[in-house]
């Protein structure tokens, strides 16, 4: 299904409106546009979709609540509530960033290490290989 192309708004020929969709009983799934200054008075709406047949509207909610109510099952089986599954997010967010913090840190040290090596090349190709080279004398 293509997405539609919101309307222009009555307030502003330039301004298109938002599309937004519709989770009420009489409408769920249904897809209408709003103005997107609707906070400063703008009324205009319109509905993008059909009308939902009278069975969808009876079916539709009746899904979506058990939904939700197999989610709260799902938490409550898991031994979590909504605080307790909020706060291991939040632990689980914390240890990210310190893992995320001590890559940055190992990264630094190898970009540190990585110039000390090219210098350390560097110097010893100028000054000619560090005195290593073996000369051969042809006299003896």
């Amino acid at each position: 299904m293509e997405e539609p192309i919101p309307p222009f708004c009555w307030c502003d020929n330039n301004k298109r409106s938002k599309i937004i969709t519709s989770w009420t009983d009489d409408n769920p799934g249904r897809r209408f546009a709003r103005c997107v200054d609707k906070e400063h008075g703008c009324h205009f709406w319109v509905w993008i979709d059909p009308p939902m047949c009278e069975r969808s509207t009876e079916v539709i909610p009746k899904l979506l609540g058990k939904i939700n109510q197999l989610r709260k099952r799902l938490n409550l089986l898991r031994g979590e509530n909504e605080e307790d599954m909020i706060g291991r997010l939040k632990e689980e967010n914390v240890r990210m960033k310190i893992e995320i913090a001590n890559l940055r840190n190992q990264l630094n040290m190898y970009k540190f290490l990585f110039v000390i090596l090219v210098l350390y090349a560097v110097i010893c190709w100028a000054t000619g290989g560090g005195g290593n080279q073996l000369e051969i004398d042809g006299g003896i």
